[in-house]
């Protein structure tokens, strides 16, 4: 159905309930979620009612495997900290490598099925449903923000009359690095949020002037600044993903080969990744002869002994939304050479670390050359590391959520957006989602076109396949007629008048 005003929407849950009113919704409406939320974004029936916030729900997919994870877990502890009940809930359950959490945390589950449909939606709306009710849920922190279900269970949250908090973990153009299509759908569901926090003041710039509702907080941060040995040696840390185009290790590897030239004995230690693709860098790193100088560690769940044993922090990313690793290594003291991401809050300070231009491997080795050759300048940039530090630990994070979820119930401001500045960005936006829309159906063609000429390949082979077998039976039997004693003897009669037809 397509509802060209609030009241028909409205109309339609009276009369059939939220559940089969959103389950019409996702198949006619999936590949155009903005359009939806321009039709439904002011009805009534879907804006928060106001009222003291004691139960808060938490949802992400999982609780184990990478930062994004291990930030949810934090955010988790903190709000049970600040005296709320806490609805952890989840997809999945791996206890044995989960991040740790408060056992005041109430555990619930839905189920995903892919790919999404309305068939496959209804079992985990309606257990979403039932678990908003079964604990009266007063505020839901949606931290996932790369489930396709994200904009339905955000609309049926709203339709309990729930307000819904997005926590966006990575930067408005990340998709654009993995070639996704419908960019725009990560918008439409932040238009629908009543808040989405976001971790730069960048970020709240350009998402407030889309028109979302965006407010700046950073990342629960622990630790405390400690004194840096500077006689640890020429030892350089790398942490993150292995295989990985966001995290690019292999640039690491590269920039340590030119660090090897001037410094033989420098040591990289490699934090992060998965057996299968700790492998292939260790491969890598003996193809560019750096494997005695790289030790490849895997997952590791407590990082503060590789702070504390290291001399310089090395990140090659090609993106970040906030990294922890980049935080964890300030209170640590640590000299940071950095491909440049001039948006993270971290790094605005920009004498306070070695900024790289992104893929410029020989300016990132010849910093390294630098710091591990002077310690007067691996001195002054271990300082400034701490003072960044000091500054984001003196920052309350429970004071900003609570403030966050208190302003939920009134109208949103945001004095530095600016909407001419949204529309072009927006447009921008728009038109990239057309060209990977182009650009998917041309793949998927030439996929296709590469299918069918196997498949025409396999059925001349298997032709060819018949047709020599059918050679070999009839030479077969040739063979065998030729070696009969009729076709000897019939030779030799014939044998006078085969030499006169010669003559």
């Amino acid at each position: 159905m397509i509802y060209d005003n609030n009241i028909e929407f409205e109309k339609s849950i009276e009369c059939n309930g939220r559940i089969n009113t959103l389950l019409s919704l996702i198949d006619e409406w999936n590949d155009n979620l903005i359009g939806l939320v321009n039709r439904i974004s002011f009805a009534n029936c879907i804006k928060p009612h106001k009222r003291n916030i004691s139960t808060v729900a938490v949802f992400f997919f999982r609780l184990y495997g990478g930062g994004t994870e291990r930030v949810t877990a934090s955010h988790v502890n903190l709000l049970v900290e600040m005296g709320y009940r806490v609805i952890l809930i989840t997809e999945e359950y791996c206890p044995e490598k989960e991040f740790k959490i408060s056992p005041k945390v109430i555990r619930e589950f839905i189920p995903y099925e892919k790919p999404l449909s309305k068939d496959t939606y209804e079992k985990r709306g309606r257990k979403l449903e039932e678990i908003c009710a079964k604990y009266d849920v007063d505020l839901f922190l949606y931290e996932s923000f790369g489930v396709k279900a994200s904009f339905w269970d955000t609309l049926l949250i709203k339709m309990l009359g729930i307000p819904v908090i997005m926590q966006f973990h990575g930067i408005l153009s990340m998709q654009m690095i993995y070639n996704r299509r419908k960019l725009r759908n990560r918008l439409a569901t932040y238009l629908l949020a009543d808040r989405v926090i976001v971790l730069s003041h960048m970020e709240e710039l350009c998402w407030a002037s889309l028109g979302v509702k965006a407010v700046y907080a950073p990342n629960p941060i622990e630790g405390s600044i400690y004194d840096l040995d500077y006689h640890k040696g020429k030892y350089v840390l790398w942490a993150g993903r292995m295989g990985d185009s966001q995290k690019r290790p292999i640039d690491a590897l590269k920039i340590i080969a030119l660090v090897k030239d001037t410094i033989p004995d420098v040591k990289m230690v490699m934090v992060g990744g998965d057996d299968e693709k700790n492998d292939k860098i260790k491969i890598k790193a003996e193809d560019l002869g750096v494997a005695d100088n790289v030790e490849i560690m895997g997952f590791v769940p407590n990082m503060e002994k590789y702070y504390q044993n290291a001399s310089i922090q090395l990140v090659t990313s090609s993106f970040e939304a906030f990294s922890m690793v980049i935080y964890e290594s300030r209170i640590a003291g640590l000299p940071l050479v950095c491909y440049d991401m001039p948006y993270l809050e971290m790094l605005k300070n920009r004498d306070s670390f070695l900024p790289i231009e992104q893929g410029n491997i020989e300016g990132a080795a010849e910093a390294i050359t630098r710091l591990l050759s002077d310690d007067r300048l691996h001195r002054e940039y271990s300082n400034k590391a701490k003072s960044v530090a000091k500054d984001f630990l003196s920052y309350s994070v429970s004071d900003a959520l609570k403030k966050i979820f208190e302003s939920v119930f009134e109208p949103y401001e945001n004095g530095c957006a600016n909407r001419t500045f949204g529309i072009g960005l927006e447009t921008v936006l728009f038109h990239y989602d057309l060209g990977a829309e182009k650009y998917h159906e041309r793949v998927n063609k030439l996929k296709r076109r590469n299918m069918e000429l196997i498949e025409k390949n396999e059925r001349l082979a298997e032709k060819n396949r018949r047709l020599t077998e059918k050679n070999e039976k009839a030479n077969s039997k040739l063979k065998a007629v030729k070696e009969s004693k009729s076709y000897r003897i019939g030779k030799l009669i014939t044998l006078p008048y085969r030499k006169l037809r010669k003559k």
